[in-house]
């Protein structure tokens, strides 16, 4: 019969990390303290919209809107940029996909509900495109 290794590298260990910690079943009650009860929420007003006056608040609109000042223009002199990199930097704006997030669309609208009715309305006909990550 084989003898047994004293090495502690060796010897087998459990496979899970969590094999040594104590064990203990959950409990359905949740224990609410005064400190709980007590935290609420202040309300401060109103909240200050980002909606300019002079854009329409067509979605279309909005959206050309937030794009024409989506960058800055490159300064001639003085970006520390030669000119193949700002011609690189132009072309790769000119490049980028016309994309407004949702988050921004409502931020600069007056009416989220009526903004998101319409883009609605705008994906039903097909003039608008909304794009989902999963």
């Amino acid at each position: 019969m084989p003898k047994a290794s004293t090495n502690p590298l060796l010897r087998r260990k459990s496979s899970s990390p969590f094999a040594n910690l104590q064990r203990s079943k959950p409990t359905n009650a949740r224990k609410t303290s005064a400190a709980d009860k007590e935290q609420r929420l202040e309300d401060s007003g109103l909240v200050a919209t980002l909606a300019v006056k002079t854009v329409r608040q067509d979605v279309l609109s909005l959206a050309r809107y937030i794009q024409s000042r989506a960058f800055d223009d490159v300064p001639d002199r003085g970006a520390g940029m030669g000119s193949e990199r700002t011609s690189e930097v132009l072309r790769f704006r000119k490049a980028i996909p016309p994309i407004v997030t949702l988050a921004h669309l409502h931020a600069v609208s007056r009416s989220s509900t009526e903004t998101e009715r319409e883009l609605a309305r705008l994906v039903a006909e097909g003039k608008v495109r909304k794009i989902t990550g999963q």
